[in-house]
């Protein structure tokens, strides 16, 4: 890897993406391993992390312990077709034919629409 890094810097490139797979090594080895090597500067990217808006803080992690402790009793009460909201900081249940049937569901947009405006 180091060498084809090597071959495109002599060609004139000023920069290589590396694109790493899950369970091989973590970014920051590989970085540590390149600095080594040649004394290359490597940024590592979580794409997760990226897609899903950044690194989570500790509000979002708080968040996402309370919306799965609060999913699994909803499926250890034999409940599923359920919809989990946060509602005045507290986690809702409801059914999810009852969601898109309430007045404070109405989108503006249709799946569709939505995906039109966000393609272009």
């Amino acid at each position: 890897m180091a060498k084809t890094i090597q071959r495109g810097k002599e060609k004139g490139n000023k920069h290589s993406i590396i694109i790493l797979a899950e369970g091989v090594m973590r970014g920051n080895e590989l970085a540590a391993q390149l600095a080594e090597i040649d004394n290359y500067h490597a940024r590592v990217t979580v794409l997760g992390h990226v897609q899903r808006g950044g690194s989570p803080s500790a509000k979002d992690r708080v968040l996402a312990s309370k919306f799965g402790a609060r999913a699994v009793e909803v499926l250890q009460n034999g409940q599923s077709g359920m919809f989990l909201g946060l509602v005045n900081n507290a986690v809702k249940v409801q059914k999810i034919e009852e969601t898109l049937a309430s007045e404070s569901h109405h989108p503006k947009l249709s799946l569709y629409q939505l995906n039109q405006e966000i393609s272009n």
